[in-house]
């Protein structure tokens, strides 16, 4: 064990402790010379006192033992020199009363005025100090000047040089609890500083920690949206050459192409191999002059299928402004082509099926003037062969054939305008409109079934013309046929006309009953009718695709007083005064 180890009885002292260390090393001494030279002592003093020679072997005891509890634990110092000031100031008062005329008697009161004020502090120093020279002068006035072997005197000079030296070892003991509290103050700001410093690091270690798993967070989701681009978009990056650098898996997937196939290659493997070179040399000019280019595209892959791109062409810059590149979008469309080919297949199916029953019409409003015709070339005949004909009377009757004629071809007229399709808008009046749908459907509208048609006010549209007669024409056979099927008495057809909400409405309504709820939300669907023979199911899919697609208008259908209500929305925007 090293001579520091025996001092600080085994201790570790932080800092802060200086003034505890020292008192360790001073107890660990003032324990080892009582320990030692007790005995002595006790060996000088067994002829003078029984009494005296105990107590010196009792206080060497003891000492030993409070040195093995020190070293158990720092906190036992206060025991111990609880237990070793008492002890001393025993020993003391007894050699000064039992030790005669030994001079070495003195001494031992600096020793125990040191230890009180050094390892009890100032408050307890005192208290020894008074209880010390209460002892000698109570000596001196109960055995005298010949019992304490002092002179009263002399004993005020000692008492003088006791607190003399206890003033010492105060201000000694002050000093080294003002440079104790002083480190510690220094120690608690430190440690303060410290903790703060520690504080501040663990918050910064925890932003830093927390900005790093944001910055991984944003990463991840970059690179998932990317990845999600990548696999969705079709993007493609040329180079200021004109060759390709880079194209998304999606490009890839719809073409057929491998991504190697595509890259170093020209900017028009994009495009279809049909398209004309001096299309492309000019789209690549506009490119080089920083134009955009936008088109729809059609291409094959390599499984010799075609797909329509809507395909968005951009000049691609640095943050500095430089132009590295060109950048391609494009977006799927093969579906909405197919949608618009199969509308127009369906618009074709239903103007074939329209056509068959103008046929019908035509037939229909053929017969009662052939009919005609025919009885009066009959009548010429008779007369021809009975001799009975005049001039007047068969320039009379050619005249009643070329009227019905004149029918016959007015009548054609009126259809052939009807399927002719309508190439743009035209400035149509609406009451001229429906005027020409109920003409044309005049053979079945005189069956007996009333056409109340009320008009607020005669708006002139743009409009396409004879698709939206079709459109009407479609509603009304639709009434026609329903009040027919149910032999509805006092059949009656409305139709209303009026401006609502910045909207010129039609209102075409019949009193057949109604349409029943499950088919009401199904009318406007492809190939659905509630016509058990004769029904396509095309008319009011089509009309709806005409009044929404075409005129940016609405056609709604529902049941209202007993009957079914189809309903016209044009804008007025459209209005042409």
């Amino acid at each position: 064990m090293t001579k520091k180890d025996y001092f600080s009885s085994g201790h570790i002292f932080n800092k802060d402790e200086n003034l505890l260390a020292f008192q360790f090393y001073f107890f660990n001494i003032m324990l080892g010379l009582a320990t030692v030279f007790s005995p002595f002592i006790a060996y000088l003093h067994k002829d003078m006192s029984r009494i005296l020679f105990y107590s010196d072997m009792v206080f060497s005891f003891t000492s030993f033992i409070l040195i093995l509890l020190l070293r158990q634990d720092k906190k036992y110092f206060t025991l111990g020199t609880y237990l070793f000031i008492p002890s001393l100031y025993i020993t003391i008062t007894l050699v000064f009363f039992l030790a005669g005329n030994d001079p070495t008697k003195v001494i031992w009161a600096p020793i125990f005025f040191a230890c009180a004020f050094l390892l009890q502090g100032s408050k307890q120093g005192l208290f020894w100090l008074f209880a010390i020279l209460s002892s000698y002068f109570i000596a001196y006035y109960i055995y005298g000047e010949e019992g304490v072997f002092y002179s009263l005197s002399e004993l005020m000079l000692i008492s003088i040089a006791f607190i003399t030296v206890s003033l010492i070892f105060n201000a000694f003991r002050q000093k080294n609890e003002f440079d104790n509290d002083s480190m510690m103050s220094i120690n608690a700001d430190l440690y303060k500083s410290k903790k703060e410093l520690e504080a501040f690091s663990s918050q910064l270690e925890e932003r830093i920690a927390m900005g790093l798993i944001e910055s991984q967070n944003k990463t991840k989701s970059i690179q998932q949206s990317l990845d999600i681009i990548n696999k969705h978009v079709l993007t493609a990056h040329i180079d200021l050459n004109g060759l390709i650098t880079n194209v998304s898996t999606a490009y890839c997937n719809i073409s057929g192409y491998e991504k190697n196939q595509f890259i170093a290659k020209p900017f028009t493997l994009l495009f279809d191999a049909q398209t004309p070179l001096k299309d492309l040399k000019a789209l690549w000019k506009d490119l080089k002059e920083g134009q955009a280019y936008t088109g729809e595209v059609k291409n094959m892959d390599t499984f010799d299928n075609f797909y329509w791109l809507d395909m968005h062409i951009n000049p691609e810059y640095t943050s500095s402004g430089e132009k590295i590149g060109y950048v391609c979008i494009a977006h799927n469309i093969t579906d909405k082509k197919l949608v618009i080919e199969q509308q127009e297949q369906l618009i074709a199916q239903s103007r074939h099926a329209a056509m068959g029953e103008m046929i019908s019409m035509i037939a229909h409003q053929w017969r009662q003037p052939l009919a005609t015709i025919s009885a009066i070339t009959t009548g010429i005949s008779m007369d021809i062969s009975l001799g009975s004909s005049s001039n007047d009377t068969l320039e009379e009757k050619i005249e009643s054939i070329s009227k019905q004629v004149q029918h016959l071809s007015h009548t054609v007229d009126d259809f052939r305008d009807f399927f002719k399709p309508t190439k743009g808008v035209e400035n149509t009046y609406v009451k001229a409109l429906v005027s020409e749908a109920i003409k044309l459907l005049d053979h079945r509208l005189t069956k007996k079934i009333e056409i109340k048609y009320t008009a607020e006010i005669d708006l002139c549209l743009a409009l396409y013309r004879n698709e939206l007669v079709q459109v009407l024409i479609n509603i009304l056979n639709n009434a026609c046929d329903a009040l027919e099927s149910k032999g509805v008495k006092n059949p009656c057809i409305s139709i209303n006309e009026y401006v609502e909400n910045s909207m010129l409405v039609i209102e075409i309504q019949d009193n057949a009953g109604g349409i029943e709820e499950k088919a009401l939300a199904h009318v406007f669907d492809p190939y659905f009718s509630t016509k058990t023979k004769n029904g396509t199911g095309l008319g009011l899919y089509m009309s709806k695709t005409i009044v929404e697609d075409h005129q940016k208008g609405i056609l709604e259908a529902f049941n209202q007083n007993k009957g079914a209500m189809f309903r016209v929305s044009l804008p007025i925007s459209i209005c042409k005064f």
